[in-house]
């Protein structure tokens, strides 16, 4: 520990540089290296902070497997994606209702962004007031038939992203997430939904070993991303489903003049595989599966979620 601060001392701090980060530039022998990182960490497990660690090993992978050159650069993307892990903070309901105006106002915004994303997108139903019904009306007609529908709601998380970083910051941000319960559905008999529990098949840890080891090879990269409202890209199969939507999301046309809600306990029918619902992760799998085979990428015998692309030797998960 001692001879790790000593290589460190004098070292100029700049904004996106930790004197960790420097220090290990400059140490050119990766037995060194990694010698000194464990008796550190043996020594004082708190000295480094994770996302130091994690550079860490990412600068002795590419020690291994990169010239200096491509190292340089490599490393330099690497640790810009971890200079940042923002805090996630929950937002209850309680401290939307005593914010003071200006977070109101940061909460309706995002609370709308939200709504009009799922409307746009078409996760239920609806074009006119035609396509809404009443919760009773529903459950008689299937009871009825002999059918099962399973009859569900839906309710919005808010939550503070950066919520460490300074007020003024604007990568502090309010986010919000409409989710199906899951744990709260019935059939029209008011009888516990089953659901077919079909699961999903996420890629295991091996899989992003072997990704981080092929982006790593030479004149390999390595990217990252989130697809845009992944689960509400696919259909909503199996039971039909029918959801209560919070008042916060009814649209005007729903209301008498006086305010009131022209129905006693509105619902419309769920049409894409909302987060939340207990098999929207199949659903997405599925479709996410028909979507790159489409694309020419070929599933990965016996490693579910894997997938590779002969033509630019793209290993996906």
């Amino acid at each position: 520990s001692s001879q790790l601060r000593a290589r460190m001392s004098g070292i100029k701090l700049t904004p996106s540089s930790s004197p960790l980060r420097i220090a290990l530039i400059n140490m050119v022998n990766i037995t060194k290296m990694s010698t000194l990182l464990a008796l550190t960490l043996l020594l004082n497990p708190n000295v480094l902070p994770m996302r130091d660690i994690i550079s860490i090993m990412l600068l002795l992978l590419c020690r291994l497997l990169k010239t200096p050159a491509q190292e340089a650069i490599e490393l330099e993307s690497l640790v810009t994606s971890f200079t940042l892990m923002p805090v996630a903070r929950p937002v209850t309901k309680d401290e939307q209702k005593n914010a003071d105006p200006t977070r109101k106002a940061k909460h309706a915004a995002c609370k709308k962004t939200e709504w009009d994303r799922l409307t746009t997108g078409k996760v239920w139903k609806y074009g006119s007031l035609a396509d809404v019904r009443e919760w009773s009306d529903v459950a008689e007609q299937f009871r009825r038939s002999g059918k099962t529908v399973h009859l569900g709601r839906l309710f919005g998380i808010m939550f503070e992203k950066g919520s460490e970083l300074p007020e003024n910051d604007n990568r502090r941000k309010f986010k919000y997430r409409v989710v199906f319960q899951g744990n709260n559905v019935t059939t029209q008999n008011w009888e516990i939904a089953i659901f077919q529990d079909l699961g999903s098949s996420p890629a295991g840890m091996e899989s992003g070993k072997v990704a981080d080891m092929h982006g790593c090879m030479p004149g390999n990269s390595m990217e990252q991303a989130d697809a845009r409202q992944a689960y509400v890209q696919a259909e909503l199969k199996g039971t039909e489903t029918w959801v209560t939507l919070p008042e916060e999301a009814w649209p005007a046309e729903w209301r008498n003049a006086d305010g009131t809600c022209k129905f006693h306990r509105p619902v419309v029918r769920l049409v894409k595989a909302l987060y939340g619902h207990p098999d929207a992760g199949t659903y997405w799998e599925q479709h996410c599966d028909k979507m790159l085979k489409k694309q020419n990428f070929v599933s990965v015998t016996n490693w579910s979620s894997c997938y590779y692309h002969a033509k630019y030797g793209l290993f996906l998960i």
